[in-house]
């Protein structure tokens, strides 16, 4: 689920690029792939934590669905941290690069 997540923003950056030539994989991963690395290492970081047998995510995500969900807990917050944790380190690292 993470890598999933990892995947999904690194699609949608993708799209979203600002010019809209021709799609060229090798010149994108050429121009972001300090991101995705440290993306990828500090997702998988976080992922060793939340995958540890004592870590109970389950009653953190109660908080935020709505009442009668059920959620599976640890699968849920490895893609929500692949996905959002993404965001935001890509980011950081995307300010301090350039």
């Amino acid at each position: 689920m993470n890598v999933l997540g990892i995947a999904i923003f690194y699609v949608i950056r993708l799209v979203n690029r600002s010019t809209k030539n021709k799609l060229s994989l090798k010149f994108w991963i050429k121009e972001n792939w300090p991101e995705l690395l440290i993306t990828t290492l500090i997702n998988f970081c976080v992922l060793i934590l939340l995958l540890h047998h004592a870590t109970d995510v389950s009653a953190l995500l109660e908080k935020f669905v709505p009442s009668g969900m059920v959620l599976a807990g640890k699968p849920a917050a490895a893609f929500a941290v692949g996905l959002f944790a993404s965001y935001m380190i890509y980011e950081y690292v995307n300010e301090k690069l350039k």
